[in-house]
């Protein structure tokens, strides 16, 4: 009974070590949940009152991952020349699933 259970232990640790949380830009991480959002880039000089926005989005399911969330893809979305700021919101549950997203503001 004890050796089952030592195993079943073993593997959760190796699963959560193997399919944990994986936010590359987040200032915290964990292997349950995140829900994370910060800045990346700010501009020094003034922003105007209207901004266009561009978003780029990679995936991860089961540690498979897809999609390009550079900073360049969502100014390219976004049609975006000059850059004032840039946001990123990342999400991650159990492992299993888990987005990025970036977010840029400009002209």
């Amino acid at each position: 009974m004890y050796r089952i259970v030592f195993l079943a232990m073993v593997a959760v640790a190796l699963v959560s070590i193997g399919f944990g949380c994986s936010i590359p830009r987040a200032p915290i991480s964990t292997m349950l949940y995140a829900d994370v959002q910060d800045g990346m880039l700010a501009n020094a000089g003034e922003i105007p009152a209207t901004l266009k926005t561009g978003e780029a989005t990679a995936t991860s399911i089961l540690s498979i991952t897809t999609g390009d969330a550079s900073i360049d893809a969502a100014r390219k979305a976004g049609q975006i020349k000059k850059i004032y700021y840039v946001d990123y919101h990342s999400k991650c549950i159990l492992g299993v699933w888990a987005t990025t997203t970036t977010k840029v503001y400009g002209e």
